[in-house]
């Protein structure tokens, strides 16, 4: 376990300590934050922080990170509205409430284990982009893929 100590600015006083901690360490939800302060993993003077703590924006908290648990990326068939693809791409209508990386709660039926099975990784996904900037990035990918073809 990794362990941070973390102290929260005169301008935190007030702020919820799951708010907070989330905002406070990288990467880290809302939700992994309660998660972390229910199991006593955050604490105040040696003591256990309660979630719905309030700040007074002057104490020490430490932090026991535990060790992220690894996940398998078994590929899975899940249906997708794919609106493009070649040998290099593939672009695609993620629907509504389908999950992007397996994570607490959802172990499996996320976008990384569909594309998994076409050969693309958790670092190949790019989401949330809108329309005119995947437009610019296939526009730019495709010239250069035709200008290394040509070269």
């Amino acid at each position: 376990m990794e362990t941070l100590t973390l102290r929260p600015g005169e301008d935190q006083a007030g702020r919820r300590a799951d708010v907070w901690l989330s905002e406070a360490v990288d990467g880290l939800t809302r939700s992994a934050a309660a998660r972390l302060l229910e199991e006593g993993l955050a604490t105040c003077g040696g003591k256990p922080l309660a979630k719905s703590a309030r700040l007074t924006g002057n104490e020490t908290v430490e932090v026991l990170l535990p060790e992220p648990e690894p996940v398998d990326l078994i590929p899975q068939d899940i249906p997708l509205d794919v609106v493009y693809e070649d040998g290099d791409v593939i672009v695609v209508n993620k629907p509504k409430g389908l999950v992007v990386h397996p994570a607490p709660g959802h172990p499996d039926g996320t976008l990384d284990m569909r594309m998994t099975q076409q050969g693309f990784s958790a670092r190949d996904l790019v989401n949330q982009w809108d329309v005119s900037s995947i437009a610019r990035a296939l526009r730019e990918f495709g010239e250069e893929k035709y200008a290394l073809a040509i070269a």
